[in-house]
């Protein structure tokens, strides 16, 4: 796996070197954010969650600073995640709930399906299993209805794991 992730951040490097040739100034600041939030992505899937955590802090600050607020609560979230991994339990909620509201405000089904995962991970961290599976049974559904096979599977399995 580890090539692939090198080679996903040689292709983020050439996107990069394109994003300065792009016409708009607004065109290049959107994929700027973008080319960010993918180098970011890697890194947590890499699990070098300190240089992750950076960089989702600089999508989220220039997602704000543009206006981009589902990048911006996107950003939110994967910061959620970390601050979960790395047991910073009172910071990763105070996260999830200021964004939850924002992402069911805009509608954005894919947005509160994931922010709903990270709930369920929260509890799950705590020990409150019985919030886990509350929180875990709406992110699958919500999964489910938007057809995401990985994620749904994943609810699924992290429901099966507690109820053993």
């Amino acid at each position: 796996f580890r090539k692939l992730y090198d080679e996903a951040l040689e292709w983020v490097e050439r996107i990069e070197q394109i994003v300065d040739t792009l016409p708009s100034e607004e065109e290049k600041k959107h994929e700027e954010i973008s080319v960010i939030f993918r180098r970011a992505r890697i890194f947590y899937e890499t699990k070098d969650y300190d240089q992750a955590e950076k960089l989702f802090q600089r999508v989220q600050q220039k997602s704000q600073s543009i206006g981009w607020q589902r990048f911006s609560i996107t950003a939110q979230r994967s910061l959620a995640d970390i601050n979960i991994i790395k047991g910073n339990l009172d910071q990763a909620e105070s996260l999830l709930q200021t964004g939850l509201p924002i992402a069911s405000r805009n509608k954005d089904k894919k947005g509160v399906a994931f922010y709903k995962r990270s709930f369920a991970r929260l509890a799950r961290k705590r020990g409150n299993i019985e919030e886990m599976r509350r929180w875990a049974r709406e992110a699958r559904d919500g999964f489910e209805r938007l057809g995401m096979i990985y994620q749904t599977n994943e609810m699924r399995g992290l429901l099966k794991e507690e109820t053993r």
